[in-house]
């Protein structure tokens, strides 16, 4: 968002080591899986905001950080079309993905605040074997 007199950046990361269990549902026509599976992620977000009144431009950094534990559930088809061709798709939901602890740039703990990072995961790929 921006205008001549302001402006803000914003970014954001989340990352972390999940784990995940696959069941095998169906082998044809087409292999379908069921999926369950649990992370633990780490939040990192900086906002700079960028102002001009009467000549003078005065900027604000703003940095937070946080961790978290979350799930996900879904399933996933893969449908081969040669011995060295398939089409992938799947679909899943996080749900119980909460980042607490969160920190400001001071290290100063932000009391009573969570993010939720709760959402629907698709995707659709071609995926080729040599």
């Amino acid at each position: 968002m921006s205008s001549e007199d302001f402006s803000i950046k914003a970014s954001s990361q989340l990352i972390g080591p999940s784990v995940a269990v696959k069941y095998l549902v169906l082998k044809s026509p087409v292999f379908v899986n069921v999926k369950a599976g649990a992370g633990y992620y780490f939040y990192n977000s900086t906002t700079k905001v960028t102002g001009t009144s009467e000549g003078t431009t005065v900027e604000t950094t703003s940095k937070m950080k946080g961790n978290g534990f979350g799930m996900l559930v879904g399933a996933e088809m893969l449908h081969p079309v040669t011995t060295s061709l398939a089409i992938k798709a799947n679909a899943g939901y996080k749900l119980f993905t909460n980042i607490k602890n969160l920190k400001d740039q001071d290290d100063n703990e932000l009391t009573d605040t969570t993010i939720s990072m709760n959402g629907l995961k698709l995707g659709f790929g071609v995926i080729y074997s040599f």
